[in-house]
């Protein structure tokens, strides 16, 4: 209620504000124009909006202040009141002023008691407006409890998702965490995985190349073998028309294995000694 009370006074300054303004370049174009009588008549305006804008400053300071010293500062005023008037009716025709209260009232005139029945003439409404304006404010606060309530739930409200977006926001920090501590992890076990799977393949590539080097040696074993052989049948064949040349007639000529060069050869010796004239 005070709020709108205050906001009522701000908006009624701003009129008068605005009005003065408006005023001013009216006098100024009454002075320009030689309009005297114009000019003075918004000068008394100005002086009366100037005049009701301290009242309603007085009223805006009055709604926002304590209502206790409000209406102490009004039992002032009408007491200040009360008094000029008391002083204004010792001056009437007829008194004595500087004499003592007793031989300057007229008869029947009770100065004490006239300022004590107009104080209370005075304060009494206005005890009677603050009662009321007690019991409305009193009316209004229930009512503004009531339009308040929304607010305090939207700010409850508020401040439970603010919890619960901080709440989702640390668990989104620790599963990105954890995600990039697996993603680590992953990284070591395939790398290290990679160097082994390396380390196979070069000791398979190694293998099969000397088992293809085990398989050259081995055929060309055999083929050394083979040579072998056919220059031994070669060596035996050769001995043996040899030696049915050479053999005696009438003679029985015995073959058996001798060796030629550390060779085991078949065949039948010759009788004759290496030398010229034989084939070996």
């Amino acid at each position: 209620m005070l709020t709108n009370q205050e906001l009522f006074f701000e908006a009624m300054q701003a009129c008068h504000r605005n009005s003065d303004s408006i005023l001013a370049l009216v006098s100024k174009v009454c002075a320009k124009m030689s309009l005297e009588d114009a000019a003075a008549q918004c000068d008394q305006v100005r002086e009366d909006l100037n005049y009701t804008n301290a009242i309603f400053a007085t009223l805006n300071d009055a709604c926002m202040a304590d209502l206790s010293q409000v209406l102490a500062d009004m039992k002032k005023f009408a007491a200040e009141v009360v008094a000029q008037e008391v002083q204004k009716k010792m001056f009437l025709p007829g008194s004595q002023a500087g004499a003592d209260t007793d031989s300057s009232s007229p008869p029947g005139l009770d100065l004490d008691a006239s300022k004590t029945d107009t104080a209370q003439k005075m304060v009494v409404p206005y005890d009677t407006e603050m009662e009321a304006f007690k019991a409305a404010d009193a009316s209004m606060k229930p009512v503004c409890d009531m339009a308040w309530a929304p607010h305090l739930e939207k700010d409850s409200w508020r401040g439970q998702m603010d919890e619960d977006m901080r709440s989702l926001r640390e668990q989104l920090q620790s599963l990105a965490e954890k995600v990039d501590a697996n993603a680590a992890s992953i990284q070591c076990y395939v790398d290290a995985s990679t160097s082994v799977v390396f380390q196979h393949v070069a000791e398979l590539a190694e293998k099969h190349q000397h088992r293809k080097d085990l398989e050259a040696t081995e055929t060309i074993q055999g083929h050394r073998d083979m040579h072998r052989r056919e220059i031994e049948n070669r060596t035996a064949q050769m001995e043996a028309e040899g030696w049915e040349e050479d053999c005696p007639a009438g003679a029985t000529c015995s073959v058996k294995a001798f060796q030629v060069n550390g060779l085991e050869m078949s065949g039948v010796p010759s009788p004759y000694p290496r030398g010229a004239g034989h084939r070996f």
